[in-house]
């Protein structure tokens, strides 16, 4: 019994340790429940404790109808309604212990504090001082060499500013005389210019007609070195195709004719696009072909007489018959083209010789179809004709 009654004794300290307790906790929500839950614990053991008393009294105890002497059972009921007011009572108990033991450390924190700033106070009042000694004594020391320092720049400032006056009074003077000389630059300028645009086109015609003579010097190398063969083909050639000799009339005659022919081609070429530079002169290229404004190709113009029978149905055009046309060419690095007539038929021939080749090309002969007089033959002439054009640009 005695026993119960100390461990009921210690259940009723827990209301007063968690009215003690509440304040600590910083949930609101916390609190609100402490102050609810801890009355309803201590009901239990204040019923019990009264229990235990009215049997330690003798009063006998049953909550059992059928028993006629129970006199215990209505008190105890009654002492467990007010057993809340009580274990109520003990927590706001427990709340003011917490409060005054709050109170006792705010106190004792308070006394700590100013025991803390009577200590601090003075050694704290002596290190600002002994700061605001240094600082000054610091503070003195950098304005002063601040301020040397500032003089010195404004003196530099100043002696600055007179050199830079100085200057402008030197610019102003020198850019009069640049001025000055830059018009008589510009004047001298202009008339240099003048000059050079005078002497301009009597520079190209001079630039051209060394060319020329570069041109026409190296053909004529060129010919004394085969002039031996030329000699003996143009005994070949001073016979008609009836093996008949030729004379001087004749000649000029055949002259006369091969010009026409010439001619005649350059106006066809220039009908169908080209840009044609036509030369008569001896030793010089026949045509210089341009398309819009570019050189695409050097002419040789031959005209003959071609029949339809054995031995006079072809002619072998040798290099040394076009050797103004392969010079030029090489020079320029565009394509030849041979471009041939004959004269009884009217039927055309062009070949083409690429730039590529002009070095190792020895000639090349007619073919027999130009002699033909029939449609079939005429035709294929005719697309040949257009393909060599076609392919230096020519649009039939």
């Amino acid at each position: 019994m005695i026993l119960d009654l100390v461990l009921v004794s210690s259940i009723v300290s827990i209301p007063i340790l968690a009215g003690a307790l509440k304040n600590k906790s910083p949930s609101g929500t916390v609190r609100t429940l402490t102050k609810i839950i801890s009355p309803v614990v201590g009901i239990f053991p204040l019923c019990y404790l009264f229990y235990t008393l009215l049997q330690a009294a003798g009063i006998r105890i049953s909550f059992d109808h059928g028993q006629s002497q129970n006199y215990g059972a209505i008190p105890l009921i009654l002492f467990a309604g007010c057993s809340y007011l009580i274990s109520l009572k003990l927590v706001e108990f427990g709340e003011k212990i917490g409060k005054e033991e709050h109170c006792g450390i705010r106190d004792d924190t308070r006394n700590m504090t100013e025991q803390v700033e009577q200590i601090l106070t003075p050694k704290l009042q002596e290190h600002a001082s002994q700061v605001e000694t240094r600082t000054g004594i610091i503070l003195d020391k950098k304005l002063g060499e601040y301020m040397s320092h500032l003089d010195d720049t404004l003196v530099q400032i100043v002696t600055g500013f007179g050199n830079l006056k100085d200057a402008c009074y030197e610019n102003a003077n020198s850019s009069e005389n640049i001025r000055s000389t830059n018009d008589k630059v510009q004047q001298t300028l202009g008339e240099v210019k003048t000059e050079l645009e005078s002497l301009r086109g009597f520079t190209g015609e001079v630039v051209d007609l060394c060319n020329k003579l570069d041109e026409k010097n190296i053909i004529l190398q060129s010919r004394i070195e085969a002039l031996e063969p030329e000699k003996q083909e143009q005994e070949i050639d001073t016979q008609d195709e009836a093996g008949a000799k030729l004379t001087s009339q004749d000649g000029m005659a055949n002259r006369i004719i091969g010009l026409e022919a010439q001619h005649e081609m350059a106006r066809y070429l220039g009908e169908i696009g080209f840009d044609i530079k036509e030369s008569r002169g001896a030793g010089e290229a026949d045509y210089i072909i341009r398309k819009k404004d570019e050189i695409v190709a050097i002419g040789s113009n031959k005209a003959y007489m071609l029949y339809n029978e054995p031995k006079r149905m072809q002619r072998r055009i040798s290099s040394k018959y076009v050797e103004p046309e392969i010079i030029l060419a090489k020079k320029l690095q565009v394509p030849l083209v041979i471009l041939v007539t004959n004269r009884r038929n009217g039927r055309r021939w062009a070949a083409l010789v690429s730039e590529n080749d002009l070095s190792q090309w020895s000639g090349t002969s007619t073919p027999v179809i130009l002699a033909k007089d029939d449609e079939s033959s005429e035709k294929i002439l005719q697309e040949d004709f257009a393909s060599v054009l076609g392919t230096i640009g020519a649009v039939i």
